[in-house]
């Protein structure tokens, strides 16, 4: 195969994945659009805390984003839900397991 050849195949592979690349950015752009409310309050019912489910809700679209194919799922909102969920417990998790416990209770 020829330089040329070669180079048009190459550039065509990439505008391919170029394209496949804008086509995941923008259905993951809808779907946070889309579920961003319902995310977050799945994560504050968990939370009790706005701080903390505004970091749940982040880690839940970064987790999303990063090990998800978007066109795999069959019913997103439920996904979503069990994702949030599990997240928002993790940390509500950490959460008690950081809060000291004075000793007169502790003794006890």
């Amino acid at each position: 195969m020829g330089q040329l050849a070669q180079s048009m195949t190459w550039d065509g592979a990439e505008a391919s994945r170029d394209k496949a690349l804008a086509t995941r950015q923008e259905s993951f752009t809808s779907l946070v659009y889309r579920q961003t409310s319902f995310v977050f309050r799945i994560a504050f019912a968990v939370l009790r805390n706005a701080h903390d489910a505004e970091d749940a809700f982040q880690e839940t679209f970064l987790k999303v984003y990063r090990q998800t194919d978007l066109r795999k799922i069959q019913d997103e909102r439920a996904y979503l839900a069990r994702v949030a969920w599990r997240i928002a417990v993790s940390q509500r998790g950490k959460q008690l397991d950081s809060v000291e416990v004075p000793e007169q209770l502790s003794a006890t």
